[in-house]
């Protein structure tokens, strides 16, 4: 007998929260083997290579926007 139209729904549901548990502990994952490989030790560095552009352009700018 074939399943009915809720039963069907209900596991495509199912299924995509698997899929979304699973989107997330590789999300964890990556989260913990970066700060393994210690890198919230070089963050500000790296902020500081992400905005030396803009701030170059206007020093006293600290808005994202530049307004």
């Amino acid at each position: 007998m074939r399943p009915s139209r809720a039963r069907r729904i209900e596991h495509l549901i199912f299924q995509i929260t698997l899929l979304g548990k699973a989107a997330l502990g590789v999300v964890q994952l990556g989260a913990a083997a970066a700060i393994w490989m210690r890198v919230a030790e070089k963050a500000p560095a790296i902020a500081e290579w992400l905005v030396r552009a803009g701030l170059a352009e206007n020093p006293s700018d600290f808005s994202p926007r530049g307004s």
